[in-house]
């Protein structure tokens, strides 16, 4: 079982990734934005985080990923990039922050 946090301002998006993660058993904390999701983080010490990019506040989820690897206490976390944001750039931009995956929605 794995510690997974989910950071997405669209409750459809946190919604269906926590039923689908809870259900195969694993523990899911969810956050609506990124100043949240890295207090999340370092509260909860997650195995895998999945963040959106795009969020309100001020806080993107290329922030996100680099608070968090910049943390001593989460920076070997894995992180994923789940974001309509697809180009080349953004997935250059996204890995070079440190997600260790980078995958396009819808």
């Amino acid at each position: 079982m794995a510690n997974i946090l989910v950071i997405d301002d669209e409750s459809l998006f946190r919604d269906l990734l926590s039923q689908v993660l809870g259900g195969s058993s694993h523990a899911v904390t969810t956050a609506e934005d990124g100043t949240q999701g890295i207090e999340a983080a370092k509260q909860t010490s997650p195995d895998l985080v999945i963040t959106d990019m795009s969020m309100p506040g001020g806080v993107s989820g290329w922030d996100v990923i680099r608070a968090l690897k910049n943390e001593p206490s989460t920076s070997a976390t894995k992180i994923i990039a789940l974001t309509a944001h697809a180009t080349n750039d953004d997935r250059v931009e996204g890995y070079e922050a440190g997600c260790d995956a980078y995958v396009a929605k819808p």
